[in-house]
Formats: structure tokens, sequence, C-alpha cells
């Protein structure tokens, strides 16, 4: 009867080894879970702070793109209108008598 009493025993205490190490290993992944869930939580804000800034800068970038290309159409219709206006000078220089001068 004494190893029948001595497996009861050694179930028990591996029962119990058992359940300890299952609640310390169920305490340890909670922990890390919440460390993991705080660090994702941290670095989706500095993501979505990047984000807000990157868009900004992009809308800013899209004006100046947008000012520069009207400043440059500006320029190609002043530069059209002042070879218009060097032909005119041209075609009257000649109608004087003189002879044009080649640029």
């Amino acid at each position: 009867m004494g190893m029948k009493r001595d497996v009861n025993t050694w179930l028990l205490v591996l029962v119990v080894v058992l359940s300890v190490s299952l609640a310390g290993l169920t305490v340890y992944y909670q922990n890390m879970y919440f460390e993991i869930e705080q660090q994702y939580h941290h670095t989706s804000s500095v993501v979505a702070t990047q984000y807000e800034q990157l868009s900004n800068e992009y809308a800013a970038a899209q004006e100046r793109i947008n000012n520069l290309e009207a400043e440059n159409e500006q320029l190609r219709e002043a530069l059209a209108a002042k070879e218009q206006y060097i032909q005119i000078l041209k075609r009257q220089i000649e109608e004087m008598g003189g002879t044009p001068v080649s640029p």
C-alpha cells in the first residue's frame, strides 16, 4: 500500500508543479503581451504623427509646384510677347530700309 500512496503523492506534486508552471508562464506571456501592445500604440502614434507631417509637407510642395508652374507659364507668355515685339521691330527696321540685326 505504501507504493500507491507514493504514486498519489508524486502525482499530486506533478500536478502542483505543472499548475504553478502554467500560472507562471501565463503571467509572463501576459506581461509580454502588454509590453508589446504599449510599444505598438507608441509606434502607431509616432507613425500617425509622421504621416500627418509628411502630408502637410507634401501639400506645401504641391502648392509650391503649382505656383512655379503658374510662374513658368507667365514667363513663357512674357517671352513670347517679347519675341513678337522683336519681330515687329525687325520688320520696322526692314521697312525703313535698314538691315535687320541677326540674333
